[in-house]
């Protein structure tokens, strides 16, 4: 019998605890990850506290929040790569400390020799 996606979640919602939804999994043929809610049930266990599909969305926000505000963090030298010192970069032509730096160690290895 194929079940609707709304009658797969209406499903999931008898099972009032992890240990519960594990039970089922393990010993059912019927279980919700037969019936198409794999995904969901390997959300449940690995991230959610709880089967409560009310406090899922309030995680999932903070979730998100906290993945864009890393994202902006450490991705920053790719989505502004204009405003990146870069010290290998020859082409430009803009005294920085780092250019200014490399410059003077260039120039006194070729005063040396």
């Amino acid at each position: 019998m194929l079940m609707t996606r709304r009658q797969k979640w209406e499903d999931l919602r008898q099972y009032t605890s992890r240990d519960q939804l594990q039970d089922a999994i393990q010993k059912s043929t019927a279980s919700p990850v037969v019936e198409g809610q794999r995904s969901v049930c390997w959300k449940i266990f690995l991230y959610f506290e709880t089967t409560d599909q009310s406090q899922w969305t309030a995680k999932l926000r903070a979730s998100r929040g906290s993945y864009e505000s890393m994202r902006q963090h450490f991705l920053q030298a790719i989505e502004h790569q204009d405003e990146i010192d870069d010290p290998l970069n020859d082409t430009v032509d803009v005294s920085t400390p780092s250019r200014d730096l490399a410059s003077g160690l260039q120039m006194s290895c070729l005063t040396r020799h």
